[in-house]
């Protein structure tokens, strides 16, 4: 069974990034034997090189092969009007796997992840050419896929609704801690790296800063709950939209942080906050119960649904709510979670779902 897989999202440091280098730590970890062969393949001129060097962890993984192409991505976006098969790049393969829903014109089977719809519930928070782009690729998804990956209920119940022919297509295969294979940095280099007080104490966002992340909203309830000796620390990239937020000194905005930072300092916080207005899983958040730290986050979508019964949910439109929110979390000394994810068990779904699929194409 050869499966081809396109990883060209992997430059971008997403959550479909995460997925992505997970789903495949997770899948060189199985026992794949002589059944399966993965030809991973992506088209890239300015994350060329990072790819490589992505690929050059799986050099000892016989099931593994790369072709990365120092080609405009545009070659994946033209795809379906070109009619262009990723066999003319790759060679043959029995089934292929989409992790972003960008589609191909291949007359194997395909399967997609769907990460969310937000673009359905939400249009104004995104950039009128980006709900264009990924309504037409969910259409190609819906319509094309023979199987179709969701990773939570909410983002499967989505799916139905804007796209009913998908009912008999979907199965649910979560994600999980998008630090699960990562060792965390000392908490010494890392106060000293982002000039920290050993002592602080603080609550951890981790979002990009685009509108859809509703921190606007976060700041506005963390400054007007006045929480005394906290601190309110958001790691994530500069995204799009108007998310502007004014210096404070209990606000430390702290860019990119690398994974092995970030997960030391979710390790050492007082609680994540995650206010999030939708989300297709909520990465952070399986991050957070694979460390035991408290979590903050929203009573809608896939954060109602993925976070543990000892989380509080907030309204993430209602300040207040984030405010009587923070307060309770302030309060919290200590959780203990049963942490029901493992990206070895979404691989192995997920190898899982291939032989099904291609066993009822040959039937």
């Amino acid at each position: 069974m050869i499966i081809a897989f396109d990883i060209t999202q992997l430059i971008y440091g997403t959550g479909v990034s995460v997925y992505i280098s997970n789903l495949i730590e997770g899948l060189s970890r199985l026992d794949l034997g002589s059944n399966y062969q993965f030809k991973f393949f992506a088209f890239s001129r300015g994350g060329y090189q990072k790819l490589v060097s992505f690929s050059q962890q799986y050099k000892k993984v016989s099931q593994f092969s790369f072709k990365i192409y120092p080609l405009p991505e545009k070659v994946r976006t033209l795809s379906l009007s070109l009619k262009i098969d990723p066999a003319i790049f790759i060679g043959p393969y029995d089934l292929l796997h989409v992790p972003d829903w960008v589609g191909y014109q291949t007359k194997q089977p395909v399967v997609t992840t769907i990460h969310d719809l937000a673009v359905h519930h939400f249009p104004s928070l995104f950039h009128t050419e980006i709900v264009k782009k990924e309504t037409k690729y969910l259409e190609w998804a819906a319509n094309l896929s023979q199987d179709i990956i969701c990773v939570s209920r909410t983002t499967e119940k989505d799916l139905h609704y804007y796209y009913p022919q998908t009912k008999e297509k979907t199965i649910v295969i979560y994600e999980a801690n998008p630090f699960e294979f990562t060792q965390p940095s000392s908490y010494d280099q890392v106060t000293s790296k982002y000039n920290l007080s050993p002592q602080e104490k603080y609550f951890l966002a981790i979002a990009t800063l685009e509108p859809r992340k509703n921190l606007n909203r976060l700041v506005q309830a963390f400054l007007r709950a006045k929480i005394p000796h906290y601190n309110l620390l958001i790691a994530g990239r500069v995204g799009w939209g108007d998310v502007k937020i004014s210096p404070h000194p209990s606000i430390k905005l702290l860019g990119y942080v690398p994974a092995p930072d970030l997960l030391t300092l979710l390790q050492h916080s007082s609680g994540l906050v995650y206010p999030s207005l939708w989300e297709g899983f909520g990465l952070p958040l399986a991050a957070a119960i694979a460390s035991n730290t408290p979590i903050l986050t929203s009573n809608q979508g896939s954060m109602a649904e993925i976070a543990p019964s000892k989380a509080i949910l907030v309204d993430p439109l209602d300040i207040n709510s984030i405010i009587e929110g923070l307060k309770k979390l302030s309060l919290i000394k200590s959780v203990s979670y049963k942490n029901p994810f493992s990206w070895l068990r979404t691989a192995q779904e997920t190898l899982n779902l291939y032989k099904n699929t291609l066993e009822l194409g040959n039937n």
